[in-house]
């Protein structure tokens, strides 16, 4: 199932995630300092927790839609109310949602269709592939939806058109965070999702890669993602910790002047490209 997602997000979370979220364990304390190293490189205690970290600050997390589960924030819904369509039920005008794809635990979305345009804005991480299917069949097309300064092919912004097929998978990096808009608002009760032999006999001519893609996911695992509270308060002590270890290793040879160097000089919280 896929997101639908807003052009706006935080633009300290770009890249913050670095290394492969499937490793769940890394050497904190063994790093030392080095002057210009970036602040939440420097205390995580392995990618995995930045990982955790872009979670919780985009608020995004582990929900199952029937067997399957997704990383996505809840949706935020417009205030102004418009009709939809020929129906006289007053509506939300539109809705933004933030979505991730994660290497071995959300690697792609199978096929599927929605009867609403859906734009989705790349905000960080790799690159995925947006395949389209027209329903007449005449018509197959394939978008990059990633960072265009690494990739002269990517774009920031793809639309999926209304009830045109889709599916998407995760090719380049560990992860892709982006954002979604639909207007109306998003009824996921709209969202259709067919078989793969009902895909297939209604496009022989692309059978290999609609059976590829609707196993896209076959090999993935659930993300055992902590609670935000949990895991901010565990990292707090990480850094207590680590900072007081600084502390005595460097006291009495420049102790001040190396915390004025880390904590100073305009260095950001995330490492930006």
């Amino acid at each position: 199932m896929h997101p639908l997602i807003a052009t706006l997000l935080i633009a300290g979370v770009a890249n913050c995630v670095q290394g492969d979220p499937r490793n769940h364990h890394g050497d904190h304390h063994g790093k030392k300092h080095h002057g210009g190293q970036h602040h939440h490189k420097l205390h995580s205690s392995s990618a995995h927790d930045d990982l955790f970290s872009l979670m919780h600050e985009s608020g995004i997390t582990q929900k199952y839609w029937g067997p399957a589960w997704f990383y996505m924030s809840d949706p935020v819904n417009s205030t102004i109310m418009v009709k939809s369509g020929d129906s006289s039920e007053l509506v939300p005008a539109s809705s933004h949602l933030l979505f991730m794809y994660i290497k071995g635990h959300n690697s792609g979305g199978r096929w599927g269709r929605y009867p609403d345009d859906e734009v989705l804005s790349y905000n960080a991480g790799g690159s995925l592939k947006i395949h389209l299917i027209w329903p007449d069949g005449t018509r197959h097309e394939e978008h990059i939806l990633g960072n265009t300064q690494k990739n002269h092919h990517a774009q920031y912004t793809v639309i999926l058109p209304a009830n045109v097929y889709h599916a998407i998978e995760l090719i380049s990096g560990k992860f892709v965070l982006l954002t979604g808009l639909m207007s109306p608002a998003i009824d996921f009760s709209r969202y259709e999702e067919p078989t793969e032999d009902a895909m297939v006999a209604k496009f022989p001519q692309w059978e290999s890669m609609i059976r590829r893609l609707h196993v896209i996911r076959a090999d993935d695992k659930p993300l055992d993602v902590p609670a935000a509270s949990a895991h901010d308060h565990a990292g707090h002590q990480g850094h207590d910790h680590h900072d007081a270890h600084q502390h005595d290793e460097h006291e009495g040879s420049g102790a001040h002047a190396h915390q004025d160097a880390h904590h100073g000089g305009g260095a950001s919280h995330h490492d930006h490209p």
